[in-house]
């Protein structure tokens, strides 16, 4: 898979713990070979308390840009240059772009790929608002459904179902 990787292939990469369960790698390659693009996609495992110095590591090796997973979504806030104002409302990131001039920018895609699946996809029954997934994920959703806090919940990969408190 990565026989062709050579000194102009472009690094993209999630950081998170853990990281082992996730299928984002395989998904992603497989959709940059599809493209054509000369990029890999490399999973980086980062405890929370290294997270600054992983940032700095990813910018010195030149990594172009990074998903951000649990339990880093918001902690890298105090790590960028550059929130869009999506990142501003929710106070959280789920990617970050590593500029040409050396900054950071931060972005969030789960509220706007929320949004088109409640447009396009989404079943409300009930009037109940249901996530599967992250707490990260979840907190975008929720916040964006319209739902009373209380008539909201999420189940993560087959675990319990938990109550998430939703802020607005």
């Amino acid at each position: 898979m990565f026989a062709n990787i050579t000194g102009r292939t472009g690094i993209l990469g999630l950081i998170g713990m853990p990281l082992a369960h996730s299928v984002s790698p395989e998904m992603h390659n497989a959709a940059l070979a599809a493209m054509g693009l000369d990029h890999c996609y490399v999973p980086f495992p980062v405890q929370p308390g290294r997270l600054g110095e992983a940032i700095l590591g990813l910018k010195a090796l030149g990594v172009r840009g990074v998903n951000v997973t649990l339990p880093l979504k918001e902690g890298v806030l105090s790590f960028v240059d550059r929130f869009s104002d999506t990142v501003r409302k929710l106070g959280a990131s789920n990617t970050l772009i590593f500029e040409p001039d050396g900054g950071v920018s931060a972005e969030s895609t789960d509220m706007g790929a929320f949004r088109r699946a409640q447009l396009e996809t989404v079943v409300l029954v009930l009037e109940r608002a249901k996530s599967c997934g992250s707490w990260g994920r979840w907190r975008c959703q929720g916040r964006s459904s319209g739902f009373p806090p209380s008539a909201c919940s999420c189940r993560s990969r087959g675990r319990r179902r938990t109550r998430l408190p939703v802020q607005r």
